[in-house]
């Protein structure tokens, strides 16, 4: 019996009462699609901060258990910045039997009528990729440019093979969850540029599943001077550790039908 766990590595912080809405939605999605890939799932939702434990734990047991009852619902109380919970935890551990891990974040919404995990799974399954992920909604513009659907009516949908994709949301093998894991420096506590070294050094296979849409709701702004300086550090790091797999083109790409 295959085995999908759906992960939010990171819930909290600001704006619960929408979040709690789109991780609602998103169970819906994944639910209403996964048939027949995956009959079991599992959802892991680890806090920033345990001072939103009791309002997830109260939405889940009045809210998702009994419009999902035959979905497992895990709460994980571990602090700490995304790198950090990743880096000292080896999540992929905790559910051996996983065939696939869908990793999303707590402010992106898949699209109901677009995004289907069966789906997805089977195109993962042909094109004997690592990582799939959604394309970005036209007009969303807190991401690379190619990582946007294109606004164009295709007759079949299209798969592009890249070099890079932006965590937002990922669809992993077992396999893959555990390089990743592997890739993520030791020191970090943040997860900025990880996701750039995926293909050049992880010798990952990326694709982008266009027509498959996912909205990102709450980006951090430059006025956010903090959390900028931080990211801007982090890269910058990221590039002198790995300067031959970093500079590359971000754009390249190959198409195909799906």
């Amino acid at each position: 019996m295959r085995h999908l766990v759906v992960f939010l590595p990171g819930f909290g912080e600001d704006r619960i009462a929408h979040k709690l809405e789109i991780l609602c939605d998103n169970v819906a999605t994944i639910v209403s699609t996964c048939a027949p890939f995956s009959p079991r799932i599992t959802v892991i939702v680890r806090l920033y901060s345990m001072a939103w434990e009791g309002v997830l734990r109260t939405w889940i047991d009045h809210v998702l258990s009994p419009n999902f009852p035959t979905v497992t619902f895990s709460v994980q109380t571990i602090p700490g910045l995304l790198g950090e919970f990743l880096v000292q935890h080896p999540w992929w551990k905790l559910f051996p039997s996983a065939s696939h891990w869908l990793w999303i974040l707590d402010d992106v919404r898949l699209g109901p009528s677009c995004v289907n995990v069966a789906e997805m799974a089977h195109v993962m399954s042909t094109h004997r990729l690592d990582v799939l992920s959604p394309t970005m909604t036209v007009g969303e513009g807190f991401c690379h440019k190619f990582m946007r659907s294109w606004d164009v009516k295709q007759p079949r949908r299209k798969l592009r093979l890249t070099n890079f994709a932006e965590l937002f949301c990922f669809l992993l093998t077992a396999n893959a969850c555990q390089r990743l894991w592997q890739l993520i420096p030791r020191d970090s506590r943040f997860l900025w540029g990880v996701d750039m070294l995926l293909a050049p050094y992880g010798k990952f296979r990326i694709g982008l599943l266009e027509g498959a849409e996912m909205i990102h709701f709450y980006t951090s702004k430059e006025g956010d001077k903090t959390t900028y300086r931080n990211m801007c550090r982090e890269l910058r790091e990221v590039k002198r550790r790995f300067p031959d797999n970093v500079n590359f083109r971000f754009r390249e790409y190959s198409c195909v039908d799906v």
